[in-house]
Order: C-alpha cells, then sequence, then structure tokens
C-alpha cells in the first residue's frame, strides 16, 4: 500500500467520522454517555487532505494511457 493510498483511506474514515457525528454528536450506550469527535478538528482534517490532492476516486491516481492511431492510406 504506498502513501497515496494510505491518505485515500485516511479520507474516507475522517468522511464516515464526519457523518457518524452530524447524525448525532452524543450518544447512550448501556446508561453511558457518549460524546463523538470534535467536528470542527475532523472537517479542518478532510479539508487538508483534500487541499493536498487526495480524493475519494480510486482512480484518480492509476498511470492515464493514452493510445493514438495512425491511418496508413
Amino acid at each position: 500500500m504506498d502513501v497515496r493510498e494510505l491518505q485515500r483511506e485516511r479520507l474516507r474514515q475522517y468522511v464516515s467520522a464526519e457523518a457518524a457525528i452530524l447524525r448525532g454528536q452524543s450518544y447512550t450506550l448501556e446508561g453511558r454517555s457518549l460524546t463523538r469527535a470534535d467536528l470542527s478538528e475532523v472537517r479542518s482534517t478532510i479539508d487538508a487532505l483534500l487541499a493536498s490532492g487526495v480524493t475519494l476516486d480510486d482512480d484518480a491516481y492509476k498511470p492515464r494511457r493514452t493510445l493514438r492511431a495512425v491511418f496508413v492510406p
């Protein structure tokens, strides 16, 4: 796994965390009250990853191949 794949996976995890935070910042489980991570920290990390060029698109970093056709009369 290269660095870009690790960053892409990290971005996926942060986007999932953001979605969980947006569904509810705190919740109760078996009588214990739990609070999720800080939304502003998660959002700033997502912004930093996006600014560095990381995308969720797996094909974004695959080498592109171009083909050229030459017609011979």
